[in-house]
């Protein structure tokens, strides 16, 4: 009973903050988004209008019916915008994806409880996922972030809760998102849930298959011009990387773990941004929470692995969605940080769940 009254005060507690956070949101969009939108949005680093521009035309196209069969990355979203056009009969899009990503946050943050509620984790750990000032950024304008943090939530659940009908209509769902996140649903399915074979063994047979169709993937679609990629993108491994796929097929399986530290490097890179304030770049000041984490839970796992010490098995479910994301987006032979920003906060609260269980072991 009384752990009942327990749940029913934190969830009040919780939706309370969430109310807060979609006021904040409101007047986020009030004075960044919606008035720098009668100017020119493009000046501005408030909000991702690269992407919500080349939505916008991809919506077009759809109107035009130009293109219709083609499958990408860009065309389910645009679908989608395009038939919430429809129905509200409106070509507004930065006011319809507005209330689309407040509707979005909600969804979030209900599934950010139930999850937390079914492992039984503390709600304060929240304020990485549900409450995280990124969100200010990923609920403005059309992008397919915050439909990809809601997703990886329902994933997570569904795997935990072991409700597979479910889990499967979301991973079809899902392809209409991000060509990726099916992909990562089954290899989260496979890492959490089949148990018969050693994680270990599972991580190796999963990486194998990843690199395999990173050198598939490089040598047979020609997704962007890789000649003539700016070399930020992974100091030049990612042309090496290539070379090495199209002339010996071992690029991705010799050099896709040193893509992992560039992953991490571009995005503690962010620092810089916070400290010089003649860069000021929303894009990098959003994720100042997790910036300041990031490095204490990172050092507090691996001292942990060093140690030789057993990982929670919450802190694992946490680390294996990492390990999925990286699975996936590492047959990609580009590097972008922004795609990583959506999975730290799960390698923060393993960080933290980790050093809370071993303060109250010691107890």
């Amino acid at each position: 009973m009384s752990f009942n009254k327990s749940v029913s005060k934190n969830f009040i507690i919780y939706i309370f903050f969430t109310i807060i956070f979609l006021v904040l949101n409101e007047i986020y969009y009030i004075f960044f988004i919606e008035e720098s939108s009668t100017n020119n949005l493009e000046n501005f680093t408030y909000a991702n209008y690269h992407d919500h521009s080349i939505y916008e035309i991809y919506i077009r196209y759809i109107y035009e019916g130009n293109n219709l069969l083609v499958f990408g990355n860009n065309y389910g979203i645009a679908s989608i915008y395009y038939i919430i056009g429809e129905i509200f009969e409106s070509n507004n899009y930065i006011l319809l994806s507005h209330y689309v990503n407040q509707m979005i946050f909600i969804f979030i943050s209900l599934s950010t409880y139930k999850l937390f509620m079914a492992l039984r984790i503390n709600l304060l750990f929240s304020i990485f996922i549900t409450f995280n000032p990124a969100n200010f950024y990923f609920l403005s304008l059309i992008n397919k972030d915050s439909f990809t943090i809601l997703l990886i939530l329902l994933f997570v659940y569904n795997i935990y809760k072991q409700n597979y009908v479910t889990l499967f209509i979301l991973i079809i769902i899902s392809t209409i998102i991000r060509i990726q996140l099916p992909l990562f649903g089954l290899v989260l399915l496979f890492l959490l849930d089949y148990k018969k074979i050693s994680l270990v063994y599972k991580i190796l047979f999963l990486y194998i298959v990843s690199c395999t169709l990173s050198v598939i993937l490089v040598n047979n679609i020609e997704l962007i011009s890789l000649d003539n990629m700016n070399t930020s993108l992974g100091f030049g491994i990612t042309k090496i990387t290539k070379e090495l796929n199209q002339n010996y097929y071992i690029g991705s399986f010799l050099l896709n773990p040193i893509k992992i530290f560039q992953y991490f490097y571009d995005y503690l890179n962010g620092f810089t941004y916070i400290y010089d304030f003649s860069k000021f770049d929303l894009y990098r000041e959003k994720d100042i929470l997790n910036l300041f984490f990031l490095p204490f839970s990172i050092i507090l796992l691996l001292f942990t692995f060093l140690c030789k010490r057993k990982v929670h098995e919450i802190s694992k479910v946490f680390l294996l969605i990492i390990v999925a994301f990286f699975i996936v987006w590492l047959i990609n032979p580009t590097i972008n940080y922004r795609y990583l920003s959506l999975f730290v906060p799960y390698i923060i609260i393993a960080g933290i769940y980790t050093l809370n269980i071993r303060i109250n072991n010691e107890k």
